[in-house]
């Protein structure tokens, strides 16, 4: 399994659910963990150099490399934390996918020309509604490919066998909650995150859940609990890294967005 190693990665700029970056040079190094998938390894420890801008067809200092934080491309198949290249010598053309700048914020959204011939930036998502494509607008370049890391199993994935029976071969699961989740305060509480759509019934986070709602809840439910260590409880509790709920949360919670759903949803957990 690999992941991105961001130090051949240079931010540009930090937007609305986006962070640019520029690639330092032509390799981008990749861990490589002590698994073969039908191919040649190195040990656990072992690095890998993998000339990814000759791979994707683009050449030294002409792409862009933007990490997506949010759901508003998820129609388009790009997911919260996953990477998409960006060719900024490419031209775009309808219904591409673009990186776009609007008075200093980049947006990633479809390019779209309506009947009349007007340009519009149009979310992957229905949720979110579309920009008209004007002065401000600057297209900076045409996603090419996306980037995906491979994310563990979720808390739900992993529950403890609960025991086998042997004539039918069903496998029965099972899973305790942690003990602060059974007062009535806490469930309260969470059962709001339910009723918005973020967790499931067994307090888990759903799939098209963005990690900065979850450390929003985190950050929320924790403290109107007063809980100790609360991004170490959440964490445990979805299987998430504290550290990771903790930073989204903070680069989110001033952007629109997050003041949006701080009023809509947070301030309902006080």
């Amino acid at each position: 399994m690999k992941r991105i190693d961001l130090s051949n990665l240079r931010l540009l700029s930090r937007g609305e659910g986006l962070r640019v970056y520029e690639l330092v040079d032509d390799y981008v190094n990749f861990v490589d963990a002590d698994v073969s998938c039908g191919c040649p390894r190195l040990g656990g420890d072992g690095m890998e150099l993998v000339k990814v801008l000759e791979l994707l067809n683009c050449s030294r200092g002409r792409a862009y490399v933007t990490t997506l934080c949010g759901d508003s491309m998820k129609n388009a198949g790009i997911s919260d934390s996953d990477y998409v290249v960006i060719d900024i010598d490419r031209v775009a053309q309808p219904d591409d996918v673009v990186l776009a700048e609007i008075d200093g914020e980049y947006l990633l959204k479809y390019y779209v020309v309506d009947r009349n011939g007007a340009a519009w930036l149009m979310p992957g998502n229905e949720r979110y509604s579309p920009i008209r494509c004007d002065e401000r607008c600057r297209i900076c370049g045409v996603a090419i490919r996306v980037i995906r890391q491979i994310m563990p199993p979720t808390a739900k994935m992993k529950w403890a066998l609960d025991g086998m029976d042997e004539e039918v071969g069903v496998i029965r699961l099972s899973r305790a909650r942690p003990s602060w989740t059974e007062s009535r305060r806490a469930k309260a509480l969470l059962d709001i995150a339910v009723e918005e759509g973020l967790i499931d019934e067994h307090y888990q986070p759903l799939d098209d859940t963005p990690m900065w709602k979850l450390g929003g809840l985190a950050d929320r439910i924790g403290e109107t609990l007063e809980l100790d260590n609360k991004w170490t409880r959440f964490g445990e509790l979805w299987d998430r890294k504290k550290e990771v709920l903790r930073t989204k949360w903070n680069d989110m919670k001033d952007m629109s967005r997050g003041v949006e759903f701080r009023k809509r949803v947070l301030d309902r957990m006080i």
